[in-house]
């Protein structure tokens, strides 16, 4: 019985992908359509829309989306894939009602995993973006695989640290079941390949979270930890109090996981866009129009 809910559960989330992509084909048949009628006012609207993220905006909200992609995590990256287009859909709705370009936030999703996946599967990452379709692209190439315990997050971290350094990042979002590793097995976990491998990889030097973490609080990054697991609870609380971030549980295996995602990704980007200003503003905008999907009061 269990094994049937869960199967309509996911039958339900790509149901709702099906019907964006259903809507975006319609849409491409009216602007053919359009073209052969020369319906001038429809074909300069597509156009502008579908041209979203050409020009770049001098004020960027720069999100990484850091998530755990080992075995445990398959229902949050099948939830992920199907839930990344309402996002930004949503966020840019929000944003243009209040006269903010919706280009002024971009996304760059990232995953990891542990010491004994190979160097181009310990860290996978794409590029930074503001079209929801080229994410969900680069993630429906990555499965759930690998794990070991505590996971790598202090590659994730490195890898913001290391994103930072080209241009600023505004803002972690962390999404995971596990502890960081310690310094401790990170050498242990290491031997699974032997030094010597990882020499000639980008991994070459040990990084602990914790020389990361602290990076990451001199630059002002803020990391907000939704842990998916309580046993994840302690380190992820205290990456977030030491950042200036938000933690609390996300219950992404519950029937409102999809939902849960949805609303404090897009609620996280919206109050980071906004900033002191505008950012509480936007994120009750955001909840007057589409709801709230999971209690704030959730225990943490």
């Amino acid at each position: 019985m269990i094994n049937v809910l869960i199967y309509f559960k996911v039958v339900m989330a790509n149901r709702k992908y099906v019907e964006l992509a259903k809507e975006k084909h319609q849409r491409s048949q009216k602007f053919l359509s359009s073209l052969r009628s020369k319906e001038m006012n429809f074909i300069r609207r597509f156009l502008i829309e579908i041209n979203k993220g050409t020009e770049m905006n001098t004020s960027i909200s720069r999100t990484v989306c850091l998530m755990d992609a080992t075995g445990s995590m398959t229902k949050l990256l099948q939830k992920c894939k199907n839930t990344v287009q309402v996002m930004y859909e949503r966020a840019s709705s929000i944003l243009s009602e209040h006269q903010i370009d919706s280009d002024c936030f971009q996304m760059q999703f990232v995953v990891y995993r542990n010491y004994n996946s190979p160097v181009n599967k310990i860290l996978q990452c794409f590029s930074w973006e503001t079209k929801a379709e080229n994410l969900r692209r680069f993630m429906s190439t990555i499965d759930a695989e690998g794990g070991w315990e505590n996971e790598a997050i202090e590659i994730g971290l490195w890898h913001v640290n290391q994103e930072n350094e080209k241009e600023h990042v505004s803002q972690i979002i962390l999404i995971g079941d596990a502890k960081p590793n310690t310094r401790k097995e990170i050498k242990e976990k290491r031997k699974h390949f032997g030094e010597l491998y990882w020499l000639d990889t980008p991994f070459a030097q040990l990084v602990g979270y914790t020389a990361e973490l602290e990076k990451l609080i001199s630059n002002n990054i803020p990391i907000h930890a939704y842990y998916v697991d309580r046993k994840a609870k302690k380190e992820f609380e205290n990456f977030a109090t030491r950042t200036g971030g938000q933690c609390q549980m996300l219950d992404i295996n519950s029937s409102a996981g999809s939902a849960m995602l949805t609303d404090l990704v897009t609620e996280t980007i919206l109050n980071n866009v906004g900033g002191n200003s505008k950012g509480n503003l936007l994120v009750e905008a955001y909840r007057e129009k589409f709801g709230k999907s999971y209690n704030k009061d959730l225990e943490s």
